[in-house]
């Protein structure tokens, strides 16, 4: 069963204190309901407002979309636009470009290409784009996962290649890439704190590690200030069917605009795993990312990450831990973030899954560890780049073979 869950009594602050007014509400005194607040960029309120014309049928659009524009746009303006850097959020990005003064500078900063990539892979529907930073050392990784993404038919994906001999890797295959030199200032001090990155394969906890995944939530604040909702992937996952509209009627239905993978080994805990996450261009989430982006801690960014999450909250809420509040500092505003089950999304300390049954389907290993719709697999709580690929090899699970440097359709995906 993969049906989205109806609600869940998680202990957090309710939806009023949360989102305001809820969808069903009128909207009064200024203020616009759910419905506008949670699509903020310019592109999905267009968007928004041709479906709701169309439900109205040949003739009689004007009055809605005129009412529909007349209560969204103030609470986009004052909310700011996902294309514009918010009066809040300006000086998180200027510091992350120190020779910008206005926004206006920091997007002439930008390289002209980046932008025109973004707008070519984004799903124009849902205004989303998946994420996979990396680097040459694991390019068959990388190459592992969008193969897969081709394989499900998911083409709204970007690499974010950390050295040019991966981006020359991703040119010859065909990959959409964009170099990570594109998001990075060209402030020395800045150069220096974000990219003296490994180009090799890096192992976990390690400084170099460390390093290269504090790069991922950095890339996350820039893609949510130039306007998009972002999937952020790591190359260890498998996906096994797409997720990409479960995700999206999930922060819907649970009004949240942040979802991790929950990487607790524990049945009843909640810990945000950074290698699977939907960040939705929200002024809290733009914000959140940008304290991360300019944390000075050394540690590896799931650490941060869960260092800053919901402090004033605790992880175990009722029904399994499936949400926290956070509270956004300085506006002291409140974000609902929701853990994913894991008996749709499962990390590796599933041994059902990833244990020594080298004679069992994926189908029979997913029926075992009771998670059989599952839609990705972390192969995750192992060390090393081979131990994790042989991993994969054993389950039948690769779709990147590597002797003949193509997209594979592995036999494991066929059981399923």
């Amino acid at each position: 069963d993969r049906s989205i869950p109806t609600t869940y009594s998680t202990g957090v602050a309710p939806e009023e204190a949360v989102y305001g007014k809820t969808e069903t509400q009128e909207c009064s005194n200024g203020e616009c309901s759910n419905v506008c607040s949670n699509y903020v960029s310019l592109k999905m309120l267009c968007f928004r407002a041709s479906r709701l014309c169309a439900s109205f049928g040949q003739g009689q659009c004007v009055l809605p979309l005129l009412v529909f524009l007349l209560f969204c746009t103030p609470q986009f303006q004052r909310g700011g636009s996902c294309f514009q850097v918010s009066d809040d959020d300006l000086p998180l990005a200027t510091r992350l470009w120190p020779s910008a003064e206005s926004e206006a500078e920091w997007r002439r900063a930008l390289n002209p290409q980046l932008t025109r990539l973004i707008k070519q892979r984004v799903d124009p529907e849902t205004n989303t784009i998946v994420v996979l930073v990396g680097n040459d050392g694991f390019a068959r990784d990388v190459f592992h996962t969008t193969c897969n993404l081709e394989a499900l038919k998911i083409e709204n994906y970007i690499v974010v290649a950390l050295d040019e001999k991966l981006v020359e890797r991703c040119h010859q295959h065909q990959v959409p890439v964009i170099p990570a030199q594109w998001l990075v200032s060209e402030d020395p001090e800045m150069r220096k704190k974000h990219f003296h990155l490994a180009a090799e394969a890096t192992v976990w906890a390690t400084p170099a590690y460390k390093e290269i995944t504090r790069f991922k939530p950095y890339a996350a604040h820039l893609f949510l200030l130039l306007g998009v909702n972002v999937v952020m992937t790591d190359a260890d996952i498998a996906w096994l069917r797409n997720p990409l509209d479960y995700l999206e009627e999930l922060s819907r239905s649970q009004r949240t605009p942040l979802i991790f993978q929950n990487d607790s080994p524990n049945d009843d805990g909640a810990v945000a795993n950074t290698g699977f996450y939907l960040a939705k261009c929200d002024p809290r989430v733009v914000h959140f990312f940008g304290t991360i982006a300019l944390t000075s801690s050394t540690n590896h960014d799931q650490a941060v990450i869960n260092g800053q999450l919901c402090t004033e909250s605790p992880y175990r809420v009722a029904e399994g831990g499936h949400a926290c509040t956070h509270k956004v500092p300085e506006s002291n505003e409140l974000m609902t973030v929701f853990f994913l089950e894991k008996r749709l999304f499962p990390n590796g300390s599933n041994q059902a899954i990833w244990g020594s049954l080298e004679k069992n389907t994926l189908g029979q290993r997913l029926a075992t560890a009771k998670v059989p719709d599952a839609y990705i697999i972390h192969n995750n709580w192992i060390v090393g780049e081979s131990p994790k690929w042989n991993r994969f090899k054993d389950l039948k699970l690769l779709f990147w073979d590597e002797s003949s440097k193509k997209c594979a359709l592995p036999e494991g995906i066929q059981h399923l």
